[in-house]
């Protein structure tokens, strides 16, 4: 038997190392922006300068990206005094405010929902436009998926590619959508992976273009990219410094939650203090909504005996304890218990003005429990199309009891729908704060698996 050497053990173990390192990216960008007005829609200034206001085109200088660092599983970058941080693990988004070192949190699902919202409007008016009130073809589908970076159809028509000696371009219909530069920095296979998904996050791009941008290992040194909708945007991007560095995770040391204060929105103040809360006691709140129980049956007030229940099994999606059962039967004898159940399974089957009066009716009997009764209310204003109505109750309910995760998951389904997915995801993410193991928040657990299946690639 031969024995390796020592030294022939530290390279073997180094070769082993250096296959399976990742290291991070660190490197800048001087970004230069022209913009032109679309002739055939409404004129517009370039932003930051008058510079050419007369003729409504112009070079703009626009803001450039520092200190940018791609990590195995995220990637940052700083503009003037903020940082943001895409958490590709956690997905989450992280700005941070260099001027008092405080943080908030978003989620990445609702930016890409935000990001699928605004295409299928895009699509959608650029059909409008080429039906003849508006001749645009900036508006034509390769132009709003080069702009979303998102495809509308799999087999869509392919883009027509030019490469020599220096560049790579890629134009539809005569015009210039991206091109790159040849020359660049060599990086790992992951590591251009991560670069990739940072430009689709941050400056887009069509995805065929995208796909071909990833077939090497090369950091270009340069990338111009141009976008066609209200305005021609050309964009051209220098990167610097490109240079990597020992593989590490970013970290939050050294600055906080930031403080959650707004007058103006005290409905997403509350949602933002609860889902940053660090005092979160379910287990304490479930026990003394249990503690009541026995009172208020004893009292004979079954109708609040019921509702106490409900509501233990909104806040936990636990099992009832066995006093339910055990008192279930005298609690049905009660006609208020055996109305709100006929009117609890209405709520599923048919919506009316009369529903809603009949629980307005059962809140009135009430001594302690009217919350829950307001939650019904809301699901039938909801039902009746009254959203405004349906938050004003949902809220009423959280500010008696904050611990109930079933509010938080409708309050969410109605920002969902009104086509606010940052709302939308703070509800959920709060309902995900207080109770995680319950079913109701699997349900956006299993959605947000869905959209990490269907768009792999910004993940």
């Amino acid at each position: 038997m031969k024995i390796l050497t020592s030294s022939l053990i530290t390279l073997l173990v180094s070769i082993s190392l250096a296959a399976s390192a990742y290291a991070n990216i660190t490197f800048s960008i001087n970004l230069k922006q022209i913009q032109e007005p679309n002739p055939n829609l409404r004129k517009i200034r370039p932003i930051g300068d008058t510079q050419g206001a007369e003729d409504g085109g112009g070079s703009v200088e626009s803001e450039s990206l520092h200190a940018i660092e791609i990590g195995e599983n995220f990637f940052s970058y700083e503009t003037r005094e903020v940082k943001y941080i895409y958490d590709l693990g956690t997905h989450k988004i992280i700005t941070i405010s260099a001027i008092d070192n405080t943080f908030v949190e978003g989620s990445l699902f609702a930016t890409l929902i935000f990001k699928m919202n605004g295409f299928r409007s895009r699509l959608m008016l650029g059909q409008t436009l080429t039906t003849g009130i508006v001749s645009d073809s900036h508006n034509s589908q390769i132009f709003t998926e080069h702009l979303f970076s998102l495809t509308h159809l799999k087999e869509g028509p392919k883009l027509a590619m030019k490469a020599d000696n220096t560049s790579v371009s890629f134009s539809w219909e005569g015009k210039d959508l991206l091109s790159y530069s040849k020359e660049g920095e060599e990086v790992s296979r992951k590591e251009k992976e991560m670069f990739i998904k940072f430009f689709r996050y941050v400056y887009k791009g069509h995805p065929q273009i995208l796909d071909q941008l990833s077939t090497d290992n090369i950091i270009p040194h340069a990338i111009t990219i141009n976008h066609y909708h209200t305005s021609f945007e050309k964009t051209s991007l220098e990167l610097s410094s490109i240079r990597t560095t020992p593989s590490e995770p970013y970290s939050l040391d050294g600055y906080l939650p930031a403080p959650l204060q707004d007058k103006t929105t005290p409905e997403l103040t509350f949602l933002l203090n609860m889902k940053t809360s660090r005092d979160i006691k379910l287990k304490e709140h479930l026990a003394h909504l249990l503690s009541r129980v026995d009172e208020e049956f004893e009292n004979g007030n079954y109708l609040d005996t019921f509702l106490l229940y409900l509501e233990y099994s909104l806040c936990s999606g636990l099992q009832l304890p066995p006093s339910f059962q055990e008192q279930l039967p005298k609690m049905r004898e009660d006609e208020d218990v055996a109305n709100l159940q006929a009117l609890i399974s209405g709520i599923n089957s048919e919506i009316t003005e009369e529903l809603l009066l009949q629980l307005e009716e059962l809140e009135e009997k009430t001594t302690v429990q009217k919350h829950v009764i307001k939650i019904f209310q809301a699901n039938t204003q909801t039902g009746l199309g009254n959203i405004k109505q349906a938050k004003e109750l949902f809220f009423e309910v959280l500010e008696t009891d904050p611990y109930i995760t079933g509010v938080y998951m409708d309050l969410g389904g109605i920002y969902f729908r009104e086509l606010n997915p940052g709302m939308a995801w703070l509800c959920w993410d709060t309902a995900r704060t207080i109770a995680p193991s319950h079913k109701v928040v699997s349900e956006i657990e299993a959605f947000e698996s869905r959209i990490i299946e269907n768009y792999p690639e910004y993940f």
